[in-house]
């Protein structure tokens, strides 16, 4: 699969926006009294954090929105032609990897060790998203596993 964003987009993205990461979250209001059935159209909006995968679906222009009900939703990417797909299957597509592989990507509880100790035990949206960048270099620039 040829990937529509690449490593080093999802890279400088993430990390010129790391006050707006989460990997705990596909993509959520800072507000939960705000959290349902919002809609995040760009890097830098106020009030959001997303995740690697969330980060991925912003890079090629997709709207995030939370569709269902309270404590059910789930967040969807929305392209521009208005095509809706669970936020992990489009950045899936996007990345041009295997389901297995962005499940060790996008899931902390996947990553190695080492990721997820550093990731614990960083201070601030900047640490983390450093060590979720790392996790990126090492799954898709290096090809670990």
């Amino acid at each position: 699969m040829q990937p529509q964003v690449t490593a080093e987009q999802l890279i400088e993205a993430t990390l010129k926006h790391a006050e707006n990461f989460d990997i705990e979250f596909w993509a959520r209001k800072e507000s939960l009294d705000d959290d349902d059935g919002f809609v995040v159209s760009k890097f830098g909006e106020c009030g959001y954090v997303a995740c690697l995968a969330g980060n991925t679906c912003l890079i090629a222009g997709d709207k995030l929105v939370r569709k269902g009900g309270e404590g059910e939703g789930d967040v969807y990417a929305v392209d521009g032609d208005g095509n809706s797909e669970h936020v992990f299957d489009r950045a899936v597509e996007l990345l041009g990897i295997s389901e297995e592989e962005a499940r060790g990507l996008f899931r902390k509880q996947d990553w190695p060790n080492g990721f997820k100790r550093r990731y614990n035990e960083s201070e601030s949206n900047l640490e983390r998203a450093e060590v979720a960048c790392d996790v990126v270099k090492y799954f898709l620039v290096e090809g670990g596993e």
